[in-house]
């Protein structure tokens, strides 16, 4: 049979495509990618919220190390996670930065029990510039602070904390001019490292999780904040295809072991 040109190279751009690989676990946006999803479907697939990025990293080489499951870790805001397991994707476990979006997939009956606390997460303030920030959320007020990154209080938990603790130090109303939106504490990250803003309010774990020279940072005072309680939940298809393995990572999640690496990166215990 005669091969034209045009299927030949139509032939080529099958094979090309049939060898790409999946996409990384994490877009600089903080946003799950389809093909992050349909690669998913051999692993034990993780939902996780933007702020476990680094703790996650730890865990995932920990828990490997001691079962024969592997993990596809796929990092986005809560809410996102939240919005894509309702509309079909195939996440077996959900880790949410609250409880909120966990109970509103219970609500959906989406998972297969309530959401568990697995652990407390802290906010703090964190800048890669040459600024004093140990007198707490007052020091947004200073003139040479112009921008202040913080998460969607829509999608992202860390955004709401981040909201409540300007409001109830009585600052925002005097800053909400200079505030700028992330779509995820991953993206608030992106912008304090660009230096496009002064200073993020995020997740502590980012402070220990870099490597290269982190800047200051200050924490944020929990009183001016309601207690970050951090959920995890089995989904209904997680339970269907790999109900085992859901319930070996939850349990691994509480261990002492884990529990040793949650604290490392400045989370509480629940």
């Amino acid at each position: 049979m005669k091969i034209t040109s045009v299927q030949l190279v139509s032939l080529l751009v099958v094979l090309l495509v049939g060898c790409a690989q999946p996409a990384d676990k994490q877009e600089e946006s903080g946003e799950a990618s389809s093909s992050e999803i349909d690669a998913a479907g051999e692993k034990l697939t993780v939902a996780a919220a933007a702020n476990l990025r680094f703790v996650l990293a730890e865990l995932e080489i920990d828990f490997e190390k001691n079962n024969a499951t592997d993990l596809e870790i796929i990092f986005a805001s809560s809410g996102k996670l939240t919005s894509q397991i309702i509309n079909g994707a195939p996440f077996d476990v959900f880790l949410s930065a609250n409880m909120k979006f966990p109970l509103k997939l219970v609500k959906e009956k989406m998972t297969t029990g309530k959401p568990i606390v697995y652990a407390l997460g802290t906010l703090i303030m964190w800048s890669t510039k040459d600024l004093d920030l140990s007198k707490g959320l007052s020091c947004l007020l200073d003139d040479d602070i112009e921008k202040i990154a913080i998460a969607s209080d829509k999608n992202a938990p860390y955004g709401s904390a981040a909201l409540e603790a300007l409001k109830s130090a009585q600052v925002y109303s005097k800053i909400e001019s200079k505030l700028v939106y992330g779509e995820s504490v991953s993206q608030v990250n992106q912008y304090v490292k660009s230096e496009s803003v002064d200073v993020g309010l995020t997740n502590k774990s980012v402070i220990i999780g870099m490597t290269q020279d982190n800047g200051i940072w200050h924490d944020v005072d929990t009183a001016l904040y309601t207690q970050i309680d951090q959920g995890i939940v089995i989904t209904n298809h997680g339970e269907e295809h790999r109900g085992v393995d859901c319930q070996t990572f939850l349990n691994y999640l509480f261990s002492p072991s884990a529990q040793e690496i949650f604290a490392k990166y400045g989370y509480l215990a629940p």
